[in-house]
């Protein structure tokens, strides 16, 4: 079979989102730092 395999955002394996509410719940620094700029 031809063709290139990629995950996408762990739709391929049924992932949900996640159910945090406040911020200081994740552990994302990218995240974190994208939330920080969008409050400034």
């Amino acid at each position: 079979m031809r063709g290139t395999p990629f995950v996408f955002q762990g739709e391929e394996i049924g992932m949900t989102n996640a159910g945090f509410t406040p911020i200081t719940d994740y552990r994302d620094i990218g995240l974190i730092a994208m939330h920080r700029e969008t409050l400034a």
